[in-house]
């Protein structure tokens, strides 16, 4: 059984909206019922804590409309679709993995902005058919989507990359690439791109839920997270599915990983259906199976996404998955 991701998360996103829409027109925009807050009994703690879920739950909703966007989805086929076979998933996987190394290798750059790299690519890809492939061409494509990305994530000089250095990063290993051919590729892509530059990455979906859940940036269980969601990016399979459904997946599985493999004690894994996924990320975890059986066939068949030794060994934290069949339902398996 193949789920059609995009299909149900636009179903997922309408009933979502209409929802929330109903909610804040017969409570307000704070959420609270009318009279509320003049007959005594609805006191200032509990407006604040209602009007924070509402903005929470419109926040969430407004980022899921966006990512469904059809100006600024790539498209799943565009490697036979679009490019002809010019582009194979390999190509793909290793450009992928190189860029992670850039981003890697420039400390201070945001968080996500690989994930964003990544899609400003495949979306390039989806609507600018290449006459030819080539190493250098590939390089400077993925070290500029690199480059907008990390302008468009970071807030300070410091967590971006100059153009010089995209192209120092592009023209690594003597293929002599100068600044002025970034700047040049950087007007290219945006208008494949059409400017439109914000749609939410895993990143940005992932970093919501762990806020819900309660982990904070510097966990363990937060960085597994994002590494998982990176990692995905080497499958061509991940470009049929939603960011919220690859940020909720990975969050999930973090969740159950052990975060050193010194350590003997994994984490008990937990009834499923007891786990507060649902509420949090608005995803079942029937619904994300597929998704979280793909991300362990990264991690179990390695030799088939090329860059994944790679990325695995450029991580910081050893961690180990628990098998699939505790953590995913068995009925699914």
């Amino acid at each position: 059984m193949d789920y059609l991701y995009l299909d149900d998360a636009d179903a997922d996103v309408e009933a979502m909206l209409r929802e929330l829409a109903a909610a804040v027109a017969a409570n307000g925009p704070g959420g609270a019922a009318a009279g509320d807050e003049t007959d005594g009994s609805y006191c200032a703690g509990e407006r604040c804590a209602c009007a924070a879920w509402t903005y929470d739950a419109d926040l969430y909703a407004s980022l899921r409309a966006m990512e469904m966007a059809a100006g600024e989805r790539s498209s799943p086929d565009y490697m036979t679709a679009v490019q002809r076979g010019r582009v194979d998933p390999w190509t793909r996987a290793s450009l992928v993995a190189w860029m992670e190394g850039i981003t890697r290798g420039h400390a201070g750059l945001a968080a996500g902005t690989l994930q964003r790299a990544g899609a400003y690519v495949d979306r390039y890809l989806s609507v600018r058919p290449l006459e030819a492939v080539s190493h250098r061409l590939l390089a400077l494509l993925g070290a500029t989507a690199v480059f907008v990305a990390a302008k468009y994530e970071g807030d300070l000089p410091e967590e971006r990359l100059s153009a010089g250095d995209a192209a120092a990063a592009a023209g690594a290993g003597g293929l002599a690439i100068a600044r002025s051919e970034v700047l040049d590729r950087e007007l290219d892509l945006l208008d494949a791109l059409g400017y439109r530059l914000g749609r939410p990455t895993a990143h940005t979906f992932a970093d919501h839920f762990l806020a819900r859940y309660g982990y904070s940036g510097g966990d363990a269980v937060h960085a597994v997270a994002h590494h998982l969601a990176d990692l995905t990016l080497l499958d061509r399979r991940s470009l049929r599915i939603p960011p919220s459904v690859v940020a909720a997946s990975a969050v999930y599985l973090a969740r159950y990983a052990a975060t050193t493999l010194a350590d003997a004690a994994l984490p008990p894994p937990l009834p499923w259906e007891d786990d507060g996924l649902e509420a949090v990320t608005g995803y079942s975890v029937v619904y994300l199976a597929r998704c979280m059986e793909e991300m362990y066939d990264v991690h179990e068949m390695a030799s088939l996404w090329p860059g994944y030794d790679e990325m695995k060994s450029r991580f910081a934290i050893d961690y180990l998955l628990l098998p699939c069949r505790l953590v995913v339902p068995l009925v699914l398996m």
